[in-house]
């Protein structure tokens, strides 16, 4: 992320000296130089955390990812969500943790679950996005939450169908709807994977799905898709194919 100041905001992960995978976040001026990073590490599990997603808010700084929790033995129940908040000093040149959480299904053989998308929804929720294949066949069922200020769920969703399984891409929030973008699929190894396209309505209470749009082609798949609305509230998807 780039603010108007051009500075830059950068998180993945990176080792420690004992080897183990940390998550990181780190603020770089416009000519280069490291203000401040941040760091957070497992002390359980396989020892693994990784931020995948960020979302700046002005001094507000959030990163999602996913961790391993789990040892060796009960893989199939890793990963985990985390969702973390760091507030940026007023003269930017550091940050403090204010919260954070891990998400987790709690029952089945198989318990992986993925975040892909992070977006802020309002002054006081954020909406999350992924998959899940906690009690689900397919083997995957996509997912939109709604989280508040403390990462308290508020509202969240499955989407899922009888045969095939759904990984949400991406979202984009336009007023009180949040649209996305789907990869569908017949199983986790098909190699035929449509694209889908579909809108969700926030309430108070409940997340309502008018519709999902699924596209496919005959001679190729669509991987790694992402979604942009212009102006005109019309939306754009990209991939790979």
């Amino acid at each position: 992320y780039v603010n108007e100041e051009k500075e830059t905001y950068y998180c993945g992960k990176t080792k420690d000296a004992t080897g183990n995978t940390v998550a990181f976040i780190s603020k770089h001026s416009a000519l280069g130089v490291k203000e401040w990073e941040r760091t957070l590490e497992s002390t359980d599990g396989q020892y693994y955390t990784e931020f995948q997603k960020l979302y700046v808010d002005g001094k507000d700084i959030w990163v999602a990812g996913r961790n391993y929790p789990n040892s060796s033995l009960l893989n199939a129940y890793n990963p985990d969500i985390i969702l973390v908040k760091y507030i940026e000093a007023e003269n930017g040149l550091s940050a403090t943790l204010n919260f954070q959480r891990a998400y987790a299904g709690i029952s089945g053989s198989t318990r992986s679950d993925e975040i892909t998308a992070l977006k802020k929804f309002s002054d006081t929720r954020f909406v999350i996005g992924g998959y899940t294949n906690t009690n689900s066949a397919n083997p995957y069922d996509a997912f939109i939450a709604l989280v508040d200020t403390t990462g308290t769920f508020a509202i969240k969703r499955k989407l899922t169908s009888p045969s095939s399984s759904e990984k949400i891409t991406d979202i984009v929030v336009n007023g009180s709807d949040v649209y996305f973008s789907m990869e569908i699929a017949s199983s986790v190894s098909a190699t035929a994977v449509d694209v889908g396209f579909g809108k969700a309505t926030i309430g108070t209470s409940a997340i309502t799905i008018p519709y999902i749009k699924q596209i496919s082609n005959t001679v190729y798949s669509f991987l790694n898709t992402s979604i942009a609305m212009d102006e005109f509230d019309e939306a754009y998807i990209t991939a790979t194919t």
